[in-house]
């Protein structure tokens, strides 16, 4: 009888002794099942996924249920004043009640923080193909200029982040001048157009091109009437 107590002792022993040692390395165990941040960025893989969601956010600024972009042309004289649909935009009474255009805020600056993990994590990533490499990091410079020129023609200067943040961190940024954004834009889109191919083929047609940066470098150009700048492009 005591040799079978021994030996229950014994295991409830060991088996104390290894959920004391395993217990820290099993709580930090990265979620199998799930993904995050902290999993990603590890293969080319990943940020072909991960470019695939920057332009994810900049499409939620054109689908049907969201009127961001009608919203913007009714500034223009392309709508009718007064129309219900617009919420005073076409008359420059809107205010941040407006649900659409929160959106659109807050879509473009989804895609500036996805842009931002991006760049932040790719140089240390080996691909398989090294032109891809240079791609994808074309697309996030030429997204993130889109992203602030968008914000900063409607809203004017914006708060100039180009790394990942904390939330404590990214509330101490103060906010920048127009001019200072679309600085910040032009030179985007200038490493844009080094990195990026001149056009794409099969299932990658539609990705923002050199040409694509180039003109809108150009537009943002003219928006400042800086055009024989913008001539060239």
């Amino acid at each position: 009888m005591r040799k079978h107590v021994n030996i229950f002792v014994l295991f409830v022993a060991l088996i104390t002794c290894f959920s004391v040692v395993s217990c820290d390395d099993f709580l930090k165990t990265m979620p199998e099942s799930s993904y995050s941040a902290a999993g990603s960025y590890q293969s080319q893989a990943d940020f072909d996924y991960a470019i695939a969601g920057v332009y994810a956010a900049q499409q939620n600024l054109y689908q049907s249920n969201s009127c961001w972009f009608r919203l913007m042309i009714s500034r223009s004289d392309d709508t009718r004043n007064g129309a219900t649909y617009t919420y005073g935009v076409d008359q420059f009474s809107d205010s941040d009640n407006v649900e659409n255009l929160t959106s659109g805020w807050q879509n473009l600056w989804t895609m500036i923080n996805r842009c931002n993990l991006i760049l932040d994590k790719i140089d240390a990533v080996d691909f398989k193909d090294n032109n891809r490499k240079s791609y994808v990091k074309g697309e996030a410079y030429a997204l993130r200029a889109w992203a602030y020129y968008t914000l900063a023609w409607q809203f004017g200067g914006m708060p100039l982040i180009d790394h990942e943040l904390t939330v404590a961190e990214t509330k101490s940024v103060a906010r920048a001048s127009q001019d200072e954004t679309f600085a910040f834009a032009e030179a985007d889109f200038k490493n844009a157009i080094d990195l990026l191919p001149e056009s794409w083929v099969g299932t990658d047609l539609g990705r923002v091109t050199k040409f694509a940066a180039a003109g809108g470098l150009a537009r943002l150009y003219m928006f400042q009437s800086k055009f024989s700048a913008a001539k060239p492009y």
